[in-house]
């Protein structure tokens, strides 16, 4: 007696003919997943694109505050080589007196109180040598709304900062 729930998988599969009908609309959404799949490695590439290349620091964040991919326009601005930033936690950023500060501004975008801030910020670089960038951070929202990081844009300041001194 076959099993009819359990398909012998070296069996060949069995052949559908489809009618023109069929095989018009195979066709269509074989063009149509196409074009899609075209559209989205051509977003993807934009992307990279703009990342790379920005003329100040991009860095997007986790929900817990870890670096998960950082342009290089940001790591040479804090001194670090080519993905040497990714896995670090924003503390290791930042002098220690201004972490609070920057967990209500986290807090802040967490409940919804802002939707971005701006401000100066100090900034620890590999060497431990200070740098002063202007930063605007917000947050990421995934498909359904919901949070699922931040993107922070950091220009260095450092030449006008030392000119004002």
């Amino acid at each position: 007696m076959e099993n009819r729930y359990f398909e012998n998988p070296l069996k060949k599969p069995k052949e559908y003919s489809a009618g023109p009908e069929q095989a018009l609309l195979q066709e269509q959404i074989k063009n149509l997943l196409h074009s899609r799949s075209v559209e989205l490695v051509e977003s993807e590439v934009r992307f990279k694109a703009i990342f790379e290349n920005a003329p100040i620091g991009f860095v997007i964040f986790d929900r817990q505050l870890v670096i998960v991919c950082a342009n290089p326009k940001l790591e040479a601005f804090l001194g670090y080589g080519r993905g040497e930033l990714v896995g670090k936690h924003i503390k290791d950023l930042y002098l220690e007196e201004d972490c609070a500060e920057a967990a209500k501004h986290a807090g802040q975008l967490d409940c919804g109180d802002a939707d971005a801030f701006r401000l100066e910020r100090r900034y620890r670089r590999k060497d431990g040598t200070l740098a002063w960038g202007w930063l605007v951070c917000s947050v990421l929202r995934d498909e359904g709304g919901g949070h699922s990081g931040y993107l922070a844009m950091i220009e260095d300041i450092g030449e006008r900062k030392s000119r004002s001194a």
